[in-house]
């Protein structure tokens, strides 16, 4: 039965919105770990993953990937688009895979780097609007 329901979820397309979701609220708590702020996490809309404000207080539009293939130059350029439609900064953060908690990081104000944190989270953590970073 529960090979049926994942086969399902993962037909529907539900099992890779909850991967990128996982992905999106992983890369949340490597920023605060960080000291930028987060102003929101994308509810499933075609835009950024993430808007986040660095430590500087710049307001910086975040594009998360949780991928095993990596395409660099089309999520750079994603990353790119969609902070100039914000007027942001931009922000790419690629989950590494089989490395909890690693991402490889690159953006306006942020030399490529691998970020690492603590891959196991306190639950209950809330975004500055109030919505749970933790799935």
């Amino acid at each position: 039965m529960e090979a049926a329901t994942a086969q399902a979820e993962a037909l529907s397309g539900k099992a890779p919105r909850a991967k990128g979701r996982r992905a999106e609220s992983e890369a949340a708590h490597l920023l605060q770990e960080r000291d930028w702020e987060i102003v929101e996490l994308g509810p499933g809309r075609k835009t950024e993953d993430v808007i986040a404000t660095d430590p500087s207080g710049a307001l910086c539009s975040v594009e998360v990937k949780n991928h095993l293939t990596w395409n660099l130059q089309a999520w750079r350029r994603q990353a790119k688009d969609q902070a100039r439609r914000r007027k942001a900064l931009w922000l790419l953060m690629a989950r590494v895979p089989d490395q909890p908690g690693t991402f490889y990081v690159e953006g306006s104000a942020v030399e490529a780097c691998v970020w690492r944190g603590n891959a196991r989270r306190a639950a209950g953590t809330t975004s500055a609007r109030g919505r749970t970073v933790n799935d």
